[in-house]
């Protein structure tokens, strides 16, 4: 199995997002960046069902026309990408538990980590792994000073941040919109969120 990312499941490809201000105050503090400060306006997220339990969650922005591309085709040749908006398309295999600030996307082999602009906006902690989502974002090439990589490190299920050294050169996947189908609940169970 191919993981982009350090030395962990999510390998030297770290994703990670909204700049030095998440990095700094991590899943764990309530402080705003300044483009997600007080008098701006929240970020949007809707949950809609079926009759079936069925539905649809958003969160950010909604998503536009961008140009799609395979998850794998971007972290291998992120070149073709630096600096654009792109419509990546794959599933969930983990979310942040302490706050839903990040997720890590997988499309077959390949898997990421993807931040939410400014901050602004998260995913359900309990959205299922193996949902299928869908993101506008840009992709971002850059370096990692060797704290914010094992900080990233150290909140990744399996990670190993003791096995980081150094800056880390990443490609960032920062979404500006997401879309989350999410399954009818089982027999007996209501619908969540």
């Amino acid at each position: 199995m191919r993981h982009h990312g350090f030395h962990s499941r999510i390998g030297r490809t770290l994703i990670m997002g909204a700049g030095i201000a998440l990095v700094v105050s991590g899943c764990g503090s309530n402080e705003k960046t300044p483009d997600a400060a007080e008098g701006t306006s929240p970020a949007t997220e809707i949950t809609t069902r079926e009759s079936n339990g069925s539905g649809l969650y958003q969160a950010g922005a909604p998503l536009t026309e961008v140009k799609s591309a395979r998850l794998a085709t971007v972290l291998e040749h992120p070149e073709n990408y630096s600096d654009q908006m792109v419509r990546l398309e794959g599933t969930i295999d983990q979310v942040c538990a302490k706050k839903g600030c990040w997720m890590l996307l997988r499309d077959g082999e390949a898997i990421t980590r993807v931040t939410f602009k400014d901050y602004g906006f998260f995913v359900p902690m309990d959205a299922a792994p193996g949902s299928t989502v869908r993101i506008d974002a840009m992709v971002v090439r850059e370096t990692l000073d060797e704290d914010t990589a094992k900080h990233y490190e150290s909140e990744t299920e399996g990670g190993d941040p003791a096995a980081i050294r150094g800056p880390q050169e990443v490609v960032s996947i920062v979404a500006s919109g997401v879309e989350i189908d999410l399954p009818a609940p089982a027999a007996g169970e209501p619908a969540g969120r």
